[in-house]
Formats: structure tokens, C-alpha cells, sequence
């Protein structure tokens, strides 16, 4: 099931859904006053340190 949906969509589903979800929080960051530990919580990451070691 991997390998199609690398196929289809270009990168990984592990890659993929970590773009999704850094595409999320810049949207929150720019359009939110949350902290970012706030905001790299709710999009599925353990700590702020873990979403700004994120690519």
C-alpha cells in the first residue's frame, strides 16, 4: 500500500501526512495568537523542539 501511494502522490504517507501537518500550523501560526507549543501540540507533535527540528 506504500509503494502506491508513492506512486500516486510523489513522497511517503509518513512524509506526507508531516506536510499536511506543517502546512497546518504555519497557517495557525500566521492567523492565531496561540504559543507555538500550543500550536505544535494540537498538530500532532511532542514538543515545540520536535516541530522546529521538522523540515
Amino acid at each position: 500500500m506504500e509503494r502506491l501511494f508513492r506512486n500516486d502522490i510523489g513522497r511517503s504517507p509518513c512524509r506526507y501526512f508531516r506536510e499536511l501537518r506543517l502546512e497546518h500550523a504555519k497557517l495557525l501560526l500566521a492567523q492565531s495568537a496561540m504559543p507555538v507549543l500550543e500550536i505544535a501540540v494540537s498538530c500532532g507533535f511532542v514538543s515545540a523542539s520536535h516541530f522546529s527540528r521538522c523540515p
